[in-house]
């Protein structure tokens, strides 16, 4: 399972997979009115990068992506989480996948 971590307590964002894993310093960077956002990027032995992004809206609704780009840009997987609604929505083949969030104002929350 690949576990992607988003741990704004300590500023680190982590992937996991295996024996992988990459930890790397995260920052929140206000982009304008609307949006927020970390991310932090690898490259694997196959030339492969891989991106991961934690993004707020409007301050309410947090979104996670884990993206490829190879020749082209693939989205691995996404999760869409909102404080006080039930439930995280996941968009894309979320098997195989977890996701956790921590120390984040707009609320903690994990899909396993």
């Amino acid at each position: 399972m690949i576990q992607l971590i988003f741990d704004f307590t300590n500023g680190i964002g982590t992937y996991k997979d295996g024996e992988l894993t990459v930890v790397r310093r995260i920052d929140i960077e206000r982009k304008n009115d609307y949006w927020q956002t970390a991310s932090f990027a690898f490259d694997l032995d196959d030339d492969r990068r891989i991106m991961a992004c934690w993004k707020v809206w409007k301050e309410t609704q947090q979104i996670v992506a884990l993206d490829e780009f190879d020749k082209d840009v693939y989205e691995l997987v996404k999760w869409s989480y909102t404080e006080g609604v039930e439930g995280v929505e996941s968009v894309g083949g979320c098997h195989g996948y977890s996701v956790i969030v921590v120390g984040s104002k707009y609320g903690d929350w994990m899909c396993i």
